[in-house]
């Protein structure tokens, strides 16, 4: 008998449950010990645990991020316990590659997380944008292209000489496709933001940018730029219904646009003159002078004031949400419905965005969870601007400046024309042509619409074959259907075959099948987690595009009634299959080692090279663990968190489709007869992928409690076999050959700084400032390739990589100079050019970073962001224009002038020259080359939050949060070298040859707006 009570008590009990955040989300990796033992495990992936012990005494549940908590063990064999984050140590629980919460002091390279409030401070209806500033080495710069625009986005610098620079976008575990639908360049086009804009910032729960291959090695090919992961928000379980209302409005007047003199008008050498083009004439004092619409009626000569304020409406932007959320033990579930209503600055132009989204997840059993999302968007522009040479914007910034808008809209058709032809054609103060247009005439004649329907998701299982090992199968989907139509109204000065129209429907679909099984073990001193997986990527692009030629008839715009008729197709398919396996050791809580392999196989390459592999290793020891481990003393009143870090990683990348057999294209000629056209691109059936080798190293301390702490980064990578198109000999009967070239390194510093000044029971204040600064280098290019271009205008100027120099050099004809630097003048007292093009400045800036301030006081707080940028260069096509024209600020002294520099005989110039003719005749590319460096006030919130006590008594319970706030931002430029325009906001697209150049951007605004946040 006794015998048996001893064997009864000895019996191991098996006990389990699950561990979640206050938010109800599981919480992998917590540790678990019975309390006055040794017996411990970690939750897994799901938050969950399973341990045998003898005894019953209390759960210890210890979590970097969240207060340790105690709980006794009862008669129960199950426990839900729910952590709290810790107020002295938030932040330390990130996401990270395949959707995986990390403890961040276990990671060995550097991941940086945007919680949901820091992205929905400014009223940002545009989750690119509202990154902006808030992650070191996250460089995100704005098209100046207006409302739903591009932005190009790029982590620790351009690395790939085809432009191949953009992170991969991941929502939950998904893939979410980033591609930007833009079609402008410098002679038109029109541009749109990437697919991040359909993202609602409403349903992010947070976004972890993973910055190195390290960090990055799982996701593959596409991953080589980094990532950016998107974690949506979700029910949480024991959660009762909740209903979350959010109002957000704002208004953006026209703040910054090119300085433009307001002293001179039409005319030609100080003479007014009715029929000049150019703002050369005499001095605008109000006098009479012919009108140009009609030579039998006068105007006043006077400055047209306020010329883009007035031209530009102030956008404004509408935004409502609701969700609704709730859960239980073993579901849960969250439903929301979008809306932003956007007016562009453009007369007519809109953006309209809607967006639902839902998930859910249950727990079938103990064996199977089950998780579901779909997201549907519906985005719908109108009458986005033009741009390039034949933009509003161009003709605008080169006008004369006493031309009056009101006249322009007023007489923007040719009254005798419309009299006697009902023929609607342009009229403006000269004969209208590709230089000189009227832009009420380009916005009457040019209507476009473009309509996106996107459905984005996954169905997931989760398997849990036992306590330490489970299987999770995923399907993910990305689909969307685009559709563009161009109308042109009337017959055009500029071109021919107008009036017509134009559309095209473009689908794009990609699937992602894959499955991870994973295993994760407590034994002793060790945590182990070990895993392995694969992927199927599957993409599919498909465009039909439709012409109708010039319309038979006008009035009417369908493609039917065009006398030449065009079509078009277009496939884009590629497949990459992919194995991974992964490894996580950790040692007594301090020491942590990763490492990861995947092989890829790309449908995109030759079989001999189609398959590819590529590992990481990362390494992070906490010193101060370790220390408190073996009983070693140091100042804890000082130091409170030490760690550094180390990893070596590899990332394949593979290249576009159909490069490695020669295509023909196909065209419908003369009396209806097909013909094919041979390509002048050699193709290469040897193409290698490219590889990027990276070295990271880094550290992190905590000081003070807490209060004052740094995370400093070094990282070196290095990328070569890049696929480009290299000059071939043409006799041959190309013009290029697709080949393997190139070698690009990429060396930086990033550091993070933060700080809590001052912490009291009713008021903090914190601080929090990042910087980078990195470093592209061309360290090789081909032995048949001395430059490669990335783009060029039609004046010349280029964009290019120089072996041996930095990534993106400004390369034109700059002023030719003597050995001292002087400018040598010639004969006519004008500067001559340099007798060949060389390097005028380079887009890499020094380095960037913000810094940002949070306070509150009893619920009120008070957030404001500071971003800021030195050194790089960009060249102003705007100004250039506008100074030939003589509209410029920089033309408005017209005294005839002696130019500083000598002759070649090396005496001093004497001779001078006529404003105009020094402007028109005397300059170069080097004039309007500027510094790009900046510091800005990129946003700023005022805003209370009531509190909950309030709220209960109240509203009877009714409310369960409401917070109201103010918000604005690109509110100043405290420093800014740019004439007028903005130097990280005025390129064309954003392709790496955009960025060096402002060329006619829509006029930047600054926003206002007012946010509501209603909680039952």
């Amino acid at each position: 008998m006794i015998l048996f009570s001893t064997c009864a008590w000895a019996q191991k009990v098996n006990l389990g449950g699950t561990v979640v955040d206050d938010k109800g989300e599981p919480l992998p990796g917590v540790t678990v010990i019975v309390k006055g033992t040794q017996e411990g495990v970690v939750t897994n992936i799901d938050g969950k645990f399973n341990i045998a012990t003898e005894k019953k005494t209390a759960f210890i549940f210890s979590y970097v991020g969240y207060t340790s908590k105690e709980v006794p063990i009862g008669k129960a064999t199950q426990y839900h316990v729910v952590l709290e984050e810790s107020s002295v140590a938030l932040g330390d629980v990130v996401v990270t590659a395949l959707g995986i919460k990390r403890e961040k002091k276990s990671l060995g390279y550097a991941v940086q997380d945007v919680k949901a409030d820091e992205l929905t401070k400014a009223g940002s209806s545009d989750v690119t944008s509202a990154l902006q500033g808030k992650v070191a080495g996250l460089s995100i710069n704005s098209s100046g292209t207006g409302t739903g625009g591009s932005a190009k986005v790029v982590i620790r610098g351009n690395s790939s000489l085809a432009d191949n620079n953009e992170p991969l976008w991941i929502v939950d575990g998904v893939p979410y496709d980033n591609s930007t639908t833009t079609g402008n360049y410098q002679w038109g086009g029109y541009d749109r933001a990437g697919g991040a804009f359909d993202l609602n910032p409403e349903d992010v729960e947070s976004i972890s940018v993973l910055k190195g291959p390290s960090a990055a090695a799982l996701y593959g090919s596409r991953a080589g730029n980094g990532v950016i992961l998107v974690t949506t928000k979700k029910g949480g379980k024991n959660e009762s219904l909740g209903v979350t209302y959010t109002y957000k409005m704002s208004v953006s007047p026209v703040a910054y646009s090119l300085d433009l003199q307001d002293t001179y008008g039409q005319g030609t050498n100080g003479v007014y003159s009715s029929t000049a083009q150019s703002s050369w004439g005499e001095e605008m004092t109000g006098q009479q002078i012919t009108a140009w619409w009609d030579n039998t009626q006068t105007t006043t000569y006077s400055v047209q004031e306020d010329l883009m304020k007035n031209f530009y409406r102030s956008a404004n932007t509408q935004s409502h949400n609701i969700s609704i959320s709730g859960g239980n033990e073993q579901s849960s579930f969250r439903a929301s419905l979008g809306n932003d209503y956007m007016k562009g600055n453009i007369p007519g132009q809109t953006v309209q965005k809607t967006s639902f989204d839902v998930v859910t997840k249950h727990n079938v059993n103990k064996y199977l969870d089950v998780d579901i999302k779909a997201n549907y968007v519906n985005t719908v522009g109108r009458n986005r601007p033009l741009l390039g040479y034949y933009s509003t914007m161009y003709y605008l910034y080169t006008m004369p400046r006493n031309i009056q808008l009101s006249d322009l809209k007023e007489h923007k058709f040719d009254a005798d024309d419309l009299a006697t032809n009902n023929n609607y054609s342009e009229d403006n103060w000269t004969t209208p042509n590709a230089s000189y247009r009227n832009p009420y005439f380009l916005l009457a004649q040019e209507n476009n619409k473009d309509s996106k329907n996107k459905f984005f998701g996954y169905a997931q299982a989760t398997i849990n074959l036992s306590s330490d090992l489970k299987l999770k199968i995923k399907q993910g989907l990305d689909y969307s259907d685009t559709q563009y139509k161009y109308v042109y109204n009337y017959e055009d000065a500029v071109e021919a075959n107008w009036p017509m129209m134009e559309m095209t429907k473009e689908t794009f679909k990609e699937m992602n099948s894959e499955f991870l099984l994973n295993y994760n073990k407590q034994i002793k001193d060790f945590s182990l987690g070990v895993s392995v997986g694969g992927n199927r990527m599957h993409t599919k692009t498909e465009s039909i595009y439709g012409g109708s030629g010039q319309f038979s008839v006008t009035g009417a715009a369908y493609l039917s009634l065009g006398t030449s008729q065009t079509t078009s197709n277009d496939i884009y398919e590629k497949e990459i299959n992919s194995l991974y396996g992964f490894m996580n050791l950790g040692y007594k809580n301090f020491l942590y080692l990763d490492i990861t392999a995947r092989n890829d196989w790309s449908s995109t390459l030759p079989s001999s090279n189609r398959s590819y592999f590529y590992p990481s290793f990362s390494l992070s020891g906490l010193i101060t663990e370790a220390l408190d481990t073996y009983g070693i003393s140091y100042p804890k009143n000082i130091i409170t968190y030490g760690k550094v870090r180390a990893s070596f990683a590899q990332v394949g990348k593979d290249t576009d489709p159909y490069q490695l057999q020669q295509s023909y294209s196909t065209s419908v000629g003369g009396f209806s007869l097909l013909y094919a056209s041979e390509p002048t691109t050699l193709s290469n059936v040897n193409l290698k992928p490219e590889i990027a080798t990276s070295y990271e190293f880094g550290t992190e301390w905590k000081f003070f409690g807490n209060r004052v702490g740094f995370d400093l980064t070094y990282y070196n990578t290095i990328t070569k076999n890049q696929v480009l198109d290299i000059p071939y000999i043409y006799s041959a009967g190309y013009t290029s050959q697709t080949a393997n070239v190139g070698k690009i390194s990429n060396k930086g510093l990033e550091l993070t700084l933060s700080g809590t000044a001052v912490k009291t029971k009713n008021l903090s204040i914190d601080l929090i400032a990042n910087f980078a600064k990195n470093t592209t280098r061309v360290d090789e290019l081909d032995s048949s390739v001395d430059m490669y271009e990335f783009g060029s205008l039609n004046n010349g100027l280029k964009i290019v990589a120089i072996e041996g120099d930095k990534l993106g050099e400004i390369y034109d004809y700059g002023y030719k100079k003597d050995t001292n630097g002087n400018k040598i003048i010639g004969s006519d007292g004008l500067p001559e050019q340099s007798d060949s093009q060389g390097v005028l400045g380079c887009i890499q800036p020094d380095f960037t970073g913000s810094f940002a301030l949070n306070a509150n006081y009893k619920g009120i707080y008070l957030s404001a962001l500071f971003a800021f940028q030195k050194g790089g260069d960009v060249y102003s096509y705007t100004e250039a224009s506008a100074s030939w024209a003589g509209v410029a600020k920089c033309t408005e002294d017209r005294a005839d002038k002696v130019i500083s520099g000598v002759l070649e005989s090396g005496s001093v110039n004497t001779q001078s020259v006529t404003a105009q003719n020094f402007w028109q005749n005397g300059i170069t590319a080097e004039q309007f080359i500027y510094d790009a460096s900046y510091l800005k006030l990129k946003e700023i919130s005022l805003g209370y939050n009531f509190p909950k006590k309030l709220l209960k008594s109240l509203t009877h319970s009714v409310l369960d949060n409401f917070k109201v706030a103010l918000f604005g931002s690109n509110l100043l430029y405290l420093v800014k070298h740019t004439p007028g325009t903005t130097p990280d906001g005025s390129a064309m697209s954003s392709n790496i040859f955009s960025q060096a150049i402002d060329f006619s951007p829509v006029p930047n605004t600054s926003t206002y707006g007012l946010t509501v946040n209603i909680g039952f």
